[in-house]
């Protein structure tokens, strides 16, 4: 298996070499599924919003941070690749099968052409588990979820805390699975202040096997009415195909997630996690906010400020 560091370094077309070596399931581009337990999934991405791969890895007290060629810091792309290293990890060490997407960050393409493509039966799967989210002991959840299942999270002294977008929306609306996504130690992802710390990870990864061996109800969630078909668009693919390049930085296809931009906006206006948390969940209940999302394009632009 790949080292944590390794993986953070790697370009995107090295992870997509490593794990179609690997993957029972792919198509090369868009998603990857190891093969095992499905009676829950682990889920992540690969993609990332650098613009290019760090030069270096600084080890400070437990916290790794990323530097150019010109010692200035950087994108880490602990999102999403501290949940790759976690999943690869957790594969070997407990058999339970992982999902791994691409293109998370410019609206979940990968997983809408896995959906399409629906190349994996889930009829025996009771939860699936998303390692893709900043903070500590604390996770989200995005669609309807079960009483009796969050309770047996809650059991774990695990905080609920918001979020308005992951991949796994997609998948638990589409199988009607109930879904999580676990904070794993990484913090202000998408900025270059940008830091992954390696104790916190650590614990997650403890606590993500703890919550594999719980014994959860089979529970179909609610479903939203949506059109699958108009999710998956072959505009949103970038890069050089021919060349098979592709580039580091998703926010170049002036797309972005809703979640990805209160995270953003609210970072620059310098709340820590739990006034962003707050202002978040007022701001997702008030329709005129909602009304203007619905009505621009959101472009958030990262890298050199």
């Amino acid at each position: 298996m790949m080292r944590l560091e390794n993986i953070i370094m790697a370009s995107d077309n090295q992870i997509i070499d490593y794990l179609s070596e690997i993957a029972e399931i792919t198509d090369n581009e868009n998603y990857w599924f190891l093969k095992s337990n499905k009676e829950k999934v682990l889920v992540c991405h690969i993609d990332t919003v650098r613009y290019k791969a760090p030069a270096s890895l600084v080890h400070n007290d437990g916290k790794i941070t990323a530097y150019d060629k010109k010692g200035k810091q950087q994108i880490l792309g602990a999102d999403d690749r501290a949940g790759v290293y976690a999943c690869l990890r957790i594969h070997r060490e407990t058999g339970y099968s992982v999902l791994f997407t691409n293109y998370e960050e410019t609206g979940g393409v990968g997983v809408k052409k896995f959906i399409k493509d629906n190349p994996v039966d889930f009829s025996e799967t009771t939860l699936f588990l998303e390692l893709d989210r900043q903070g500590f002991m604390e996770y989200v959840t995005y669609n309807s979820f079960p009483e009796e299942i969050e309770t047996e999270i809650n059991s774990l002294n695990l905080k609920k805390s918001y979020g308005s977008y992951s991949d796994i929306y997609d998948l638990s609306e589409h199988y009607l699975i109930p879904s999580i996504n676990l904070g794993i130690g990484y913090y202000y992802q998408h900025t270059n202040m940008e830091y992954l710390n390696v104790f916190e990870l650590e614990q997650m990864i403890i606590i993500a096997k703890t919550i594999l061996h719980l014994d959860l109800p089979r529970i179909k969630i609610e479903k939203d009415v949506i059109n699958w078909d108009s999710y998956y668009d072959d505009d949103f693919y970038y890069g050089d195909e021919e060349n098979n390049e592709y580039y580091y930085n998703d926010c170049s296809n002036n797309y972005v997630s809703i979640d990805q931009f209160l995270d953003d906006y609210l970072m620059e206006l310098g709340l820590n996690n739990r006034e962003m948390d707050k202002v978040g969940v007022l701001l997702s209940k008030d329709q005129r906010f909602k009304d203007l999302i619905d009505e621009i394009s959101i472009d958030v632009l990262t890298g050199e400020n």
